[in-house]
């Protein structure tokens, strides 16, 4: 799944929508779909939040997801990437700052990159077992295999992996 999206808080939401189905699609179990659209979410709305000035009609986000099978386990891979540059939180928003440790406890690994020329953020999920899915397409001896999954949304879909830093 690819798609490029503003630093918008309705984008943000469809773009959710959009990644709670494709996972649908993929057949995610519920517990950890839940949670992988929980972390991404979070790292899109810090774009929104962080990345670009208040009310910017300017500037945006990419994610590129996809899932990679080996030695029949199941994860997915996210890359979220902004061209902005990071800016607090208010400092008066006791509810923030949780973002971070939010995105952590739902995957199984978070890496955060943050430079003058954006942000990239780079998570993968709990691996699940290949057979909780009928058609699963498992890992040739070559290495991970990569599916690409055809949606009735306006994504892009990409089958190979984004350069990253």
């Amino acid at each position: 799944m690819w798609t490029v999206l503003s630093a918008a808080p309705d984008s943000v939401a469809s773009t959710r929508h959009l990644l709670e189905q494709w996972l649908r699609d993929l057949y995610w179990p519920t517990k950890e779909r839940v949670n992988i659209v929980v972390a991404i979410n979070e790292a899109l709305t810090n774009v929104a939040d962080h990345a670009y000035p208040r009310g910017s009609t300017v500037g945006g986000a990419e994610l590129y997801a996809w899932e990679a099978v080996e030695q029949g386990q199941r994860r997915i891979v996210a890359v979220i990437t902004d061209h902005g540059r990071w800016k607090p939180a208010a400092v008066d928003a006791d509810y923030r700052s949780r973002g971070l440790s939010t995105m952590a406890g739902s995957m199984d690994s978070l890496h955060v990159e943050a430079t003058p020329r954006g942000t990239t953020v780079v998570m993968s999920s709990v691996a699940i077992k290949g057979e909780q899915v009928s058609g699963h397409v498992d890992a040739n001896s070559e290495g991970t295999a990569l599916r690409q999954v055809r949606t009735p949304y306006e994504v892009t879909t990409r089958t190979s992996r984004p350069a990253v830093g």
